[in-house]
């Protein structure tokens, strides 16, 4: 997914990525996305900040994302 979402825009990535998951769950996609892009073997490496956004019903689940994302 992260290569459908990125892939087309990878040229013009802004110095300061925003990414937002409406329903992040345990936030994998988040960090998954993150790590996609800042992978510096990877196609993108971008040098940029990257903040991660994400908001989840189940309160239980969005405890776990908010400490991984810690």
């Amino acid at each position: 997914m992260t290569h459908i979402i990125f892939e087309p825009v990878k040229q013009k990535l802004p110095p300061v990525i925003t990414i937002y998951d409406p329903a992040c769950g345990s936030g994998g996609m988040l960090t998954e996305s993150q790590n996609f892009v800042k992978d510096d073997e990877g196609e993108i490496h971008a040098r940029g900040d990257v903040y991660l956004f994400g908001k989840e019903i189940n309160d239980e689940t969005y405890a776990i994302c908010k400490s991984d994302m810690n």
